[in-house]
């Protein structure tokens, strides 16, 4: 298992009723990011990962497409605490 994985596990374990959907890049095309993707009403929060970049968080409502991360973490831990406060925020 690998951080991203590891990171859905513990999202789709504390929040049940988001759709949570994880995107395995295609090796045979080059493919090394992974893509994680919450949809809650009305937000959206994507998480890209990489071995070597680590993880890169999007979750402004005027993020557009290609724009990069909003904000950048090396650990599954910090990104893990940040998913969970933006979800809460976004919840309440």
């Amino acid at each position: 298992m690998n951080d991203i994985v590891d990171l859905f596990l513990q999202l789709t374990d504390k929040f049940p009723s988001l759709e949570i959907l994880l995107d395995v890049p295609d090796r045979t095309l080059g493919g090394s990011v992974w893509s994680l993707d919450v949809l809650t009403p009305g937000h959206h929060l994507a998480v890209m990962w990489s071995v070597t970049k680590g993880f890169g968080i999007a979750f402004r409502d005027e993020h557009l497409y290609g724009e990069g991360a909003d904000e950048v973490y090396k650990t599954v831990d910090e990104t893990y605490e940040r998913c969970s406060q933006i979800l809460n925020g976004w919840l309440q």
